[in-house]
């Protein structure tokens, strides 16, 4: 399981990037909101292949990786 933390409009660019990818398609994806705050946290639960990949795929929407 990844966590990250991100803007919600980050997030969900971030997500749709996920799931346009094929090799994501078993991957399970749960976006939760913080408060009220901007902020949005992404878990997914991903084959440990693919922790490389959406870590750069993080990175190109200024989503930070909480953890593993």
């Amino acid at each position: 399981m990844m966590t990250f933390l991100g803007s919600r409009m980050g997030v969900a660019r971030f997500v749709v990037d996920l799931l346009l990818d094929s090799r994501f398609d078993s991957a399970s994806i749960t976006i939760t909101t913080r408060g009220t705050s901007e902020d949005c946290y992404v878990r997914i639960a991903i084959d440990t292949s693919l922790e490389d990949i959406a870590l750069i795929k993080a990175q190109n929407y200024s989503c930070r990786h909480i953890n593993t």
